[in-house]
């Protein structure tokens, strides 16, 4: 991931914070269908990169992957760095910024090493709407 409004330069990406990776580690990321077709037209089959859908309550989810970085997602590099940055999941293109269920809002994800920055920023309302969006998606 990378800070709001950071240059990518490349196609493979670290996080900005010192090569942080720790939201791809154990992820949990559920994926459109968009972003079901937008990975599959890499080359990559859903049934390698996605958990059965009879494990996750009917959703595709992305699949972790044992790696020496510890239980990672499925596209994440052994140098930290997300393989398929530019068609990366929705979900992961607005991380840290995540939908609290308990409270129906938006928030910053608690388990964001960099919380504290990305608490002081202001996400546009495009940003919120693209998390509204996504989340009634998933739940048509």
């Amino acid at each position: 991931m990378v800070k709001p409004n950071s240059e990518v330069n490349s196609k493979s990406v670290k996080c900005d914070f010192m090569g942080c990776y720790k939201c791809c580690i154990e992820t949990e990321m559920i994926l459109t269908d968009d972003d079901l077709n937008r990975i599959e037209n890499l080359g990559y089959d859903k049934n390698e990169f996605c958990l059965d859908t009879k494990e996750t309550d009917g959703y595709w989810q992305l699949r972790n992957k044992k790696s020496i970085l510890g239980n990672t997602c499925y596209f994440l590099s052994n140098q930290g760095k997300c393989t398929i940055y530019e068609n990366r999941p929705q979900g992961c293109q607005i991380y840290p910024l995540i939908y609290d269920f308990e409270f129906e809002k938006p928030i910053i994800d608690v388990d964001c090493r960099e919380a504290v920055y990305f608490n002081k920023q202001k996400y546009s309302q495009s940003q919120i709407i693209t998390l509204e969006k996504l989340i009634s998606n998933l739940f048509r």
